[in-house]
């Protein structure tokens, strides 16, 4: 799926990038992976950390 992905989005921006329109659903598939691309980079930034987060939440409290 992911090898899948990566040629959508290269077929598509390179033919864009050489004066072609790529057709609908190519750019449409393209636009979905970068999409979830981003979602789950996103996700992962937002979610990484310490992890002693609430260790410190409970030395606050005395």
């Amino acid at each position: 799926m992911k090898g899948m992905a990566l040629r959508t989005i290269g077929t598509t921006v390179v033919e864009r990038v050489t004066g072609g329109q790529p057709g609908r659903g190519r750019a449409m598939a393209a636009a979905v992976f970068a999409g979830a691309a981003a979602a789950g980079a996103t996700y992962k930034l937002l979610r990484s950390g310490g992890g002693d987060d609430d260790e410190d939440d409970e030395d606050d409290d005395e």
